[in-house]
């Protein structure tokens, strides 16, 4: 794959699995685009465009939540951030605006952290941002993701769009269901149980004997969750919701 050496800026991400890439072209009118990856054979085929903006509006930074079923996006010439739920039967239609930096300015990179939130680096003109935005439940759909613009404060000091990348393999490729810490809801409300490990090519089965990757639950109780992949042997989390 080549492209003019003028128009070669934007981000390449890999999904948790290693197995899907996701690319910014931003001077390519804004494309957004997934890559099938091989990683037996280091082979990158399959390109499906998911984003074209066409209107200035230059899709750059961009990273997925740990699951991998969602994928976020800030664009620079709005300063603007969306999801896109790669679970959806029509990915392209599932993008929503999930913030908006309300400044004349830039968004950056995108980040996942050890602790699974997203961060966001932006620039204000016209001399940078002295905060970093976070999306603080990246596998909700939607708005419930919860972006928080002024998320974090560097004082008198000022960032402008660039993140270090952080790899662990312990959390990125993690096999270990994570259903997080015991859980108190108040009556007639629900949550969505999500193990937090990918769901490519892998079998779940879940305390009330469904098998999906999540469990939405709205009554209290013990639930747990045995997540299998490949050759290797069972893994299993609990968790109390009162």
């Amino acid at each position: 794959f080549i492209v003019d050496a003028d128009k070669t800026v934007g981000i390449m991400k890999p999904d948790p699995t290693g197995s899907v890439i996701a690319m910014t072209r931003p001077f390519w009118d804004g494309i957004i685009d997934l890559i099938d990856f091989d990683r037996s054979t280091g082979i990158a085929s399959g390109f499906t465009n998911i984003y074209t903006a066409g209107n200035g509006n230059k899709a750059y930074g961009l990273e997925f939540s740990r699951s991998g079923n969602r994928l976020y996006a800030g664009e620079f010439g709005i300063g603007k951030l969306f999801q896109f739920d790669l679970t959806a039967s029509n990915i392209p239609a599932s993008r929503t605006e999930i913030g908006d930096l309300s400044v004349p300015g830039e968004a950056g990179q995108l980040q996942i952290a050890p602790n699974n939130k997203i961060y966001v680096n932006y620039n204000v003109f016209p001399s940078g941002a002295s905060f970093i935005g976070a999306i603080n439940n990246p596998e909700i759909v939607g708005t419930g993701c919860g972006f928080v613009q002024n998320a974090v404060s560097f004082g008198p000091f000022t960032t402008s769009n660039g993140l270090p990348w952080h790899y662990n393999h312990l959390t990125t490729n993690s096999s270990l269901p994570e259903l997080g810490s015991d859980t108190v809801l108040c009556s007639g409300t629900g949550i969505e149980l999500n193990p937090q490990v990918s769901a490519n090519g892998a079998t779940f089965l879940w305390s009330d004997g469904s098998t999906d990757s999540t469990l939405t639950v709205s009554q209290p109780g013990t639930y747990w969750v045995t997540y299998q992949l490949g050759a290797c042997p069972d893994k299993s989390d609990t968790v109390s919701v009162t």
